[in-house]
C-alpha cells in the first residue's frame, strides 16, 4: 500500500487548526497533489482522513475557492481508479463545493 510519507501529519494539522483558512488552504493544496501521485492506494488515501479533511475544510471555508479546487482534484483522482470508494454525501459536498 503505497501512501505518501506525512499524510497523517497533514491531515492531523488540518484538524488540529480547522478555523484556520491559510492552513486548510495549504493542507488542501498537499492533499490534492497526494492524491496525483502515481501508484498511490486511494482506498488508504480516503481511511487515512484525507478526504474527510477535505470535506471539514470545505464546509468550514464554503466560499474558498483553493478548498473547492482541490476537494473538486481528489475526487476526480478517487473516481478514476476507484469509483466504488465515492459516497452519495461526498458527491453532494463537491456539488456544493462548485456552486459556491
Amino acid at each position: 500500500v503505497l501512501l505518501p510519507i506525512g499524510l497523517r501529519e497533514v491531515t492531523s494539522v488540518m484538524d488540529l487548526y480547522a478555523q484556520d483558512r491559510k492552513v486548510q488552504g495549504a493542507g488542501s493544496v498537499a492533499l490534492a497533489s497526494a492524491a496525483a501521485l502515481p501508484g498511490i492506494s486511494h482506498e488508504a488515501f480516503s481511511r487515512e482522513g484525507a478526504v474527510r479533511s477535505m470535506v471539514l475544510a470545505q464546509r468550514h471555508f464554503p466560499a474558498s475557492r483553493s478548498v473547492a479546487l482541490h476537494l473538486s482534484q481528489i475526487v476526480t483522482h478517487i473516481t478514476q481508479h476507484q469509483l466504488g470508494l465515492l459516497n452519495i454525501e461526498l458527491v453532494l459536498q463537491v456539488v456544493s463545493a462548485a456552486a459556491a
